[in-house]
């Protein structure tokens, strides 16, 4: 074959030169042009579809504005559980990190465009509720289910 296009043409070097610039001006940007990038990166998102797994399997979604709280996905669940009563906690894998401070927003905790979260209940080693088969189940009230 021809080696000819392995050679270099000038449409490929100005291809060339101009990618090596806008990489460039990327590294230099002032923090509030990075700030306004991020800020428009998050109007264009509209959404974050929120999935909370339980342990008998069942899966609820619903839909939260991304400047939302995580408060909120808790105010949903406390409607929704069977045993609103008995303290909980939210957490993701891997791995295992329990998701603490409840007043931050949906973007700022990484959990736009969506996320997968876990269920369960918070309850002490040796408590009495341990063997009233609430870890068994269910989890949702029954009109949920």
């Amino acid at each position: 074959e021809d080696d000819e296009f392995y050679e270099l043409q000038p449409a490929d070097y100005f291809n060339l030169v101009s990618n090596r610039i806008a990489e460039q001006s990327k590294a230099l940007k002032t923090r509030k042009m990075r700030e306004a990038e991020l800020a428009a990166q998050r109007a264009k998102i509209t959404k974050a579809v929120m999935r909370v797994r339980f342990p008998d399997g069942y899966i609820l979604e619903a839909d939260f504005h991304p400047s939302e709280t995580v408060r909120s996905l808790v105010d949903l669940l406390l409607k929704v559980i069977a045993r609103p009563d008995l303290p909980f906690y939210l957490y993701t894998v891997p791995p295992k990190k329990r998701i603490a401070d409840t007043s931050q927003d949906f973007y700022t905790v990484g959990f736009v465009p969506g996320a997968n979260v876990l269920f369960s209940y918070d309850l002490p080693e040796g408590s009495g509720l341990n063997t009233d088969g609430v870890n068994s189940g269910p989890y949702l009230r029954e009109e949920i289910r």
